[in-house]
């Protein structure tokens, strides 16, 4: 993907066409869970492309068992001097304890 992504706040779901599959971006902040329910979100989940969603703890329940969750939390700083830690962590019941 080599377009600017920008966080799709109030249209909730943003489709890029990418080179070699679709490219799903979600912020769900301000859905409930049952809206979530409502939009279908298997199809995303579960089709050809590649899904990111922000605010992903707010639909946990309808979220893939299995799947890669990224943590970033800022640590401090301004601008150019600012800190981020990303955890990944894969999430697979079944398949042995978490990697991270």
């Amino acid at each position: 993907m080599t377009a600017i992504v920008n966080s799709p706040t109030f249209t909730i779901i943003k489709e890029y066409a990418g080179s070699k599959l679709p490219f799903y971006h979600m912020d769900v902040y301000r859905i409930s869970l049952g809206e979530a329910d409502d939009l279908g979100l298997d199809d995303y989940f579960f089709g050809e492309g590649a899904t990111i969603v922000e605010w992903a703890s707010i639909i946990g329940p309808v979220l893939p068992e299995c799947r890669l969750d990224l943590y970033i939390e800022h640590l401090g700083g301004e601008a150019a001097d600012s800190c981020s830690q990303v955890t990944v962590s894969l999430m697979c019941p079944g398949a042995g304890s978490s990697v991270r």
